[in-house]
């Protein structure tokens, strides 16, 4: 009997940790805080060790399966240890981080590097000491500063950072005796929603006197017709039989979860350089798995160098859904009268209305820029001839301008577009990449070059 309660005793002991009750306390603060899967282990463990503690109290269980027991007992336990010191350093870092503000980017993690390397391109992206990709920035302004918001056409995707639109802007501006500074606060792969919440943030802070939104010809309004309540349009895709792939995930990101502050020590020292292309070769690994045979197929339809770029890391995996999933997503939202691009306009709106309460209160003018995307100005990228009959179709019954000019004019935004300045190029190679589809930097120079004379020419920088 009295070997029994010690083989109770470590039972209920490891109890202590692996219940639903311990699990949301401890992981309250994550994103595996309500995974149904770990809560529902995590009850058939709770109820097996009760029920074992019992029958063992009975002696219903015999020797060889009381001992298997005890080891997973001990097993747990010392899992739960190393979870709770992982506790205790994350209260120190966050003491430390407490006395150390400037550890927070305004929008990256600080002392980032992330090298870029493909066929079309090779560039590193660093982050400076405020958490922005520009050069290092004094917090207090000396001269009449412009914030530029947007996405990766505003961060400067593809080209190093001297080539990006917001550096060659300012460097432009400095050549016409405007002295002006001008900042980039580009994030890639978000819309409006995101601008608003970096603006919301930043423009306190670094208090400029002119802030430009940048916003992706047709593309941001489609990131927010993709939040429609109902769902209707999901970029990924249909999922059948990976019910054991997401058990998977979910394990994992339990583990790293348990163990993140205890990796943090290890890790924070010095940052590494990152490079994209085993990140892209995981990411396009995956999501070609959970095609569909359907998707397959039209996976298949893409022209042989498009596929091998995306096979070799070399091709971002982000423009697969819109490929594969969504393929008439410029259609769609070039399309006033649909619901969800009505729904994505209001949603819109809502945006700019936020960010231009919060210019006003810091003193700025808001002005909304329209960049231009090669689907509504000739300029043809390579992937399968379904997207460039799109193309064409939305080039010459382009929609989406007035669309945002619309917006602008609802909140009462100063508004410019450059679709007339791309299309009017004489060559329609090389202002865009041929398979990413960013900007080169002739097309960010272009860019820059038209928001520079329209600032001047409308009296904004003087």
């Amino acid at each position: 009997m009295k070997n029994n309660r010690i083989y109770i005793f470590f039972i209920v002991l490891a109890l202590t940790f692996w219940n639903p009750l311990t699990y949301h306390f401890v992981y309250k603060d994550s994103e595996i805080s309500h995974a149904k899967i770990l809560n529902a282990l995590l009850c058939v463990f709770f109820v097996f060790g009760m029920v074992a503690s019992f029958l063992i109290s009975r002696n219903k269980i015999n020797q060889r399966r009381r001992d298997i027991l005890l080891l997973f007992s001990f097993i747990g336990i010392f899992y739960s240890v190393l979870v709770g010191i992982n506790l205790l350093i994350g209260l120190k870092l966050k003491r430390s981080e407490s006395v150390n503000k400037s550890s927070q980017g305004l929008i990256f993690d600080l002392g980032t590097t992330m090298e870029f390397k493909t066929p079309e391109f090779n560039y590193v992206a660093n982050i400076n000491s405020i958490g922005l990709r520009d050069t290092e920035i004094q917090i207090a302004k000396t001269k009449p500063r412009i914030l530029c918001f947007g996405d990766s056409w505003t961060f400067g995707w593809g080209v190093s950072l001297d080539y990006s639109w917001p550096r060659q802007l300012n460097s432009m501006l400095r050549d016409k005796g405007k002295n002006v500074e001008v900042i980039n606060c580009g994030h890639p792969g978000t819309c409006t929603t995101e601008y608003k919440a970096n603006l919301k943030k930043i423009v306190p802070v670094l208090k400029p006197d002119i802030v430009i939104v940048g916003v992706l010809q047709l593309d941001d309004l489609a990131q927010l017709g993709e939040t429609y309540p109902d769902q209707f349009l999901n970029n990924a895709p249909a999922q059948k039989t990976n019910y054991l792939k997401g058990v998977g995930y979910t394990l994992l990101a339990f583990l790293n979860t348990s163990f993140d502050n205890i990796k943090t020590i290890f890790t924070s020292q010095k940052k590494p350089v990152l490079s994209q292309k085993a990140l892209w070769l995981q990411s396009t690994s995956d999501y070609l798995r959970s095609l569909t045979p359907f998707q397959r197929l039209r996976y298949e339809t893409f022209y042989d160098t498009v596929r091998h770029l995306f096979e070799t890391g070399n091709l971002n995996p982000g423009l697969l859904p819109y490929y594969i999933v969504f393929p008439d997503r410029d259609f769609l939202f070039n399309d006033p009268t649909n619901t969800v691009t009505q729904f994505a306009i209001e949603q819109m709106k809502k945006d700019f209305a936020e960010m231009k309460k919060v210019c006003s209160d810091n003193n700025a003018t808001l002005i909304f820029v329209n960049l231009p995307q090669n689907s509504f100005t000739g300029h043809q990228v390579e992937c399968f001839s379904f997207v460039n009959v799109i193309n064409d179709y939305v080039e010459h019954n382009n929609h989406i301008d007035s669309i945002y000019a619309s917006v602008a004019k609802d909140q009462h935004l100063q508004y410019f577009e450059l679709t007339d300045v791309f299309r009017a190029l004489p060559e329609k190679n090389g202002y865009f990449y041929r398979y990413d589809s960013h900007p080169t930097q002739k097309g960010y120079n272009e860019i820059a070059k038209g928001i520079c004379r329209f600032l001047i020419d409308s009296n904004y920088v003087k």
